[in-house]
C-alpha cells in the first residue's frame, strides 16, 4: 500500500493485487461457445463486434408458448450430458412446462430462444432476483456449440436487461465449464465467489461452483461528506472527479501514465476494476482534490482472521501543500467505516520494506506491523 498523512512525502503501494472471496452457487445453464479470453482494455469493442458470425439461419427472439415444450426438450438433452448444469434427468416436465408458461407470459423476466430450422437450439432466461438483479440461465445443444449461438443470446440478454434498468446480471457455473466461463467473461462477467461442495448429485457427488456477476449502467456515489476538516471535505470519489483523480494517482504511482490511471479510475467507477468492492474516498479543497484513500475488500491478509474479509488500504495519498492537518487520518477513517459497514472487522495494508515513510504513517493512525517477507512468482508454463 502507500501512504500519505502527516509527514513529508508519499509513497508507492507494495502490493496492489486484489484476491477473490468464496461464495457464488452454478447457473443453470451453460453451453460452451468462444475460447477467446477478454483483455478489458477490448471489452466495449467485444461487446459490440462479436468473434463469430451468427449461422444466417438462426434467429434470436423471445419465447412464446409455442416454444415451450421444445425448450424442455432442450433441457433434457444438456441435462443427460451429465456435466454442464445442475439440472439431472428425468426432468419433471409439468413442472417445467407450468414455470416457463408463468416467465413467458411475465413482464418482468424474459426467455430467449435461437430458432434454427424450426427447431430450439438455444435458450437464455433472465429472472429477477434481489431489486435490480437479474439472474442469468443459458443452455446451447450440443451440435450447435461454437457457431456464436451463446454469444447473440448473451448479446440479447444484456440488452434486454439494460432496458429493464437492471444495475447486475448475476450467473453461476461449474468450475470446469472453461467454455462457458470464457464467453460469460468475454462479456465483461467478472469472478465474484466460488463455493465448494455447494451441489450435491443424486449419485452423491458434491460439486464446486463459480459465481460470476455482470454490472450494467452507471453509479455515482452520494454526493455527501462524510467528513469536514476546516474548508476540506472528505467524501466518496465521483465519477466527475476521474481526472483530477487520475493526477493524484499518478504522483503517488508515478510508473503509469496519467492516462493510464485515468483507465484505471474510469474502471473503478464502472465496477470492473476487481471482482471484489473497491472504492476511493477523495479530500477536496476549494473545489480542488488534495488527496485520496484507495480501499478494497480482500478475502484475507497477512495476520487477520482467515475467515473473514478484510478491509484493505490499496493507496494513501495527500498533496504535500496540505499535510499534517489531519486530511490523511480522515481519508483513512473514512476508509475504516466503510469496510466496517460491509462487514469488516479488520483492515490491512502493506509498504516496501524499505518505505519509512510508510511505515511511520501507518504507525501514527493506529496500524502496527504484522510481518516482514520476501515476495517470489514464477510463471507457470502451458
Amino acid at each position: 500500500m502507500t501512504a500519505s498523512g502527516p509527514p513529508a512525502t508519499a509513497v508507492r503501494s507494495a502490493s496492489r493485487s486484489q484476491q477473490s472471496l468464496t461464495g457464488g452457487t452454478p447457473n443453470l445453464t451453460v453451453s460452451t461457445d468462444d475460447n477467446c479470453m477478454p483483455c478489458h482494455e477490448c471489452l466495449q469493442e467485444i461487446r459490440g463486434k462479436q468473434k463469430r458470425t451468427l449461422p444466417p439461419d438462426v434467429h434470436i427472439r423471445r419465447a412464446t408458448e409455442d416454444d415451450i415444450e421444445q425448450v424442455i426438450d432442450l433441457l433434457e438433452s444438456v441435462a443427460a450430458e451429465g456435466r454442464w448444469i445442475a439440472t439431472e434427468p428425468p426432468v419433471n416436465r409439468e413442472r417445467r412446462r407450468t414455470a416457463m408458461l408463468a416467465t413467458v407470459n411475465r413482464d418482468d423476466a424474459a426467455l430467449f430462444v435461437a430458432v434454427r430450422e424450426g427447431v430450439v437450439v438455444g435458450e437464455l432466461g433472465l429472472y429477477p432476483g434481489w431489486p435490480g438483479v437479474y439472474d442469468l440461465a443459458m443452455l446451447v445443444e450440443f451440435s450447435q456449440r461454437n457457431m456464436g449461438i451463446g454469444s447473440a443470446l448473451m448479446k440479447i440478454g444484456i440488452e434486454w436487461a439494460n432496458s429493464m434498468h437492471a444495475h447486475k446480471i448475476a450467473l453461476e457455473v461449474f468450475p470446469w465449464n472453461a467454455g462457458a466461463i470464457s464467453l460469460y467473461s468475454k462479456f465483461g462477467f467478472l469472478h465474484e465467489g466460488f463455493r465448494r461442495r455447494h451441489l450435491r448429485r443424486r449419485n452423491g457427488e458434491q460439486w464446486d461452483v463459480i459465481a460470476m456477476g455482470l454490472l450494467l449502467g452507471r453509479y455515482d456515489a452520494p454526493d455527501e461528506d462524510v467528513e469536514t476538516i476546516g474548508d476540506v471535505q472528505i467524501r466518496a470519489a465521483r465519477r466527475s472527479d476521474s481526472d483530477a483523480l487520475a493526477r493524484l494517482r499518478h504522483a503517488l504511482w508515478p510508473r503509469a501514465s496519467i492516462e493510464e490511471h485515468l483507465a484505471d479510475t474510469i474502471k473503478t467507477f464502472d465496477g470492473v476494476a476487481s471482482s471484489l468492492p473497491l472504492v476511493n474516498f477523495v479530500a477536496q479543497q476549494d473545489g480542488k482534490l488534495v488527496g485520496f484513500v484507495e480501499i478494497g475488500i480482500r478475502s484475507h491478509a497477512n495476520h487477520c482472521d482467515a475467515t473473514l474479509p478484510v478491509g484493505f488500504i490499496e493507496g494513501w495519498f495527500v498533496d504535500e501543500t496540505v499535510r499534517r492537518h489531519g486530511i490523511g487520518r480522515a481519508l483513512v477513517r473514512a476508509a475504516e467505516n466503510w469496510a466496517r459497514r460491509l462487514g469488516c472487522k479488520e483492515m490491512a495494508s502493506d509498504a516496501l520494506i524499505d518505505n519509512g515513510l510508510s511505515h511511520l504513517v501507518h504507525e501514527r493512525v493506529g496500524y502496527a506491523v504484522a510481518n516482514r517477507c520476501t515476495g517470489f512468482r514464477k510463471s507457470l508454463p502451458d
